[in-house]
């Protein structure tokens, strides 16, 4: 593990510097990295994303170091005054790079995968190569754009998949350790307790950094989570006309398949009698006890085979439901989001889960689970080429980045 300390305190680069590939919408960006000599081993400061924290495990990150990213990700996680970004950097704990790409390989139950950390250019020409595929919650999006402005740094970056299309880029970051140089090394754990090593190289020859940002220029990248704060920085450009960065995590999903999973929903039970109204066939279900989450899994995969389908479960039993498309966004996880809309159901009364089991067990009298079908990348694709959404929270893409690996002053 290196120290770090050959990067330059936080500050504006010298005026008219034009840095390797920084007319690509994909950048070089001066990243901000921890420095262990000051806040010890790395493994205590990094953290899985903040929507992957359960609120105990994230208690347990903010007690583990002062110097927790976890703290970065909301303005009260850090009552200290004025900003956590810019103490840490004042203390030594975090130091400032040139210009550069980053490569980050995680390593985790026998399964590697690579991310580009880059900064993404957000103005009126970015909606033709970064297509987000879920709807968002205009709430939610006010939110983070006043927290991303509280605490001025992207602690997290948002992740971004494509299909193949950049041999070169792939190439470069698949031999990061020839062409880049090694700035971090730990070892952590997952939202789920489960092992996570974690290294980190960064490239800033000029000749490698042009080169992925150009491979990468017309390649369609689908948002694959951090929709909200994509959203709140393009309504941040929308309002003010100013063209806005964030930091990104690009990974090719030809070379570094990820696990893609549908967003199950466990609603009040209320809501049934909406949902069946509004699906266009309904079709009692028998055949495995849906107590049993492997006979349940394999009852799903059954029963769920077309994108418009949901099968709903409550305590007296289970049945299909199918759905007419329609309207701009598409999808049985949007068609079950208007029927909860109807039945007048509010937001933070829907609880979201990959795991079928898990939402299976959330299933009593009061509440009914919806257990969604599995999209494959090919179709998401496919959808927002045609210009449309799939519902809100309705996949989960896994491994995401780790937080902290990299940070990106805003």
């Amino acid at each position: 593990m290196t120290g770090g300390r050959e990067g330059a305190r936080a500050e504006a680069p010298p005026a008219g510097a034009s840095p390797a590939g920084a007319d690509a919408p994909l950048r070089p960006f001066r990243g901000l990295r921890y420095v262990p000599d000051v806040v010890g081993d790395l493994g205590s400061v990094l953290a899985p994303p903040h929507t992957d924290l359960p609120r105990a495990a994230r208690a347990a990150r903010l007690q583990a170091s002062p110097w927790a990213v976890t703290r970065l990700e909301r303005p009260e996680n850090d009552p200290a005054p004025g900003r956590a970004v810019d103490r840490w950097l004042a203390e030594g704990a975090l130091v400032q790079d040139g210009p550069s790409l980053y490569v980050v390989r995680q390593r985790r139950a026998g399964a590697e995968h690579r991310f580009l950390l880059a900064s993404l250019r957000v103005d009126a020409g970015t909606g033709a190569r970064v297509h987000p595929h879920e709807a968002v919650f205009p709430d939610v999006v006010r939110s983070r754009r006043e927290r991303l402005r509280e605490t001025g740094v992207d602690s997290e970056p948002v992740l971004l998949v494509h299909g193949g299309g950049a041999p070169a880029a792939t190439e470069l970051v698949r031999a990061a350790e020839r062409h880049g140089h090694p700035v971090a090394g730990a070892v952590t754990s997952d939202g789920g307790g489960v092992r996570v090593a974690v290294d980190v190289w960064r490239l800033d020859d000029e000749d490698v950094v042009r080169r992925v940002a150009e491979d990468l220029r017309d390649v369609d990248l689908v948002v694959a989570d951090g929709h909200h704060r994509y959203a709140a920085v393009r309504a941040e450009f929308e309002a003010t006309g100013v063209p806005q960065e964030l930091l990104v995590a690009v990974v090719d999903d030809q070379a570094h398949p990820l696990a893609l999973r549908p967003l199950h929903r466990s609603v009040p039970a209320r809501a049934v009698p909406v949902l069946r109204a509004l699906a266009v066939d309904v079709r009692e279900v028998r055949g495995g006890p849906l107590s049993d989450p492997a006979d349940a899994a394999r009852l799903t995969a059954r029963e769920l085979t077309g994108e418009l389908d949901a099968l709903l479960v409550t305590s007296t039993g289970a049945c299909l439901l199918s759905f007419t498309d329609g309207g701009v966004e598409a999808g049985a996880g949007a068609c079950v989001d208007e029927a909860l809309v109807r039945a007048g159901v509010e937001p933070e009364s829907v609880r979201f889960t990959a795991d079928t089991g898990s939402a299976l067990a959330a299933v009593s009298e009061e509440v009914a689970v919806v257990l969604l079908p599995s999209v494959p990348l090919s179709r998401i694709a496919a959808t927002v080429r045609r210009g449309r959404l799939l519902g809100r929270k309705t996949t989960s893409f896994a491994p995401k980045p780790l937080a902290g690996a990299v940070l990106r002053l805003r």
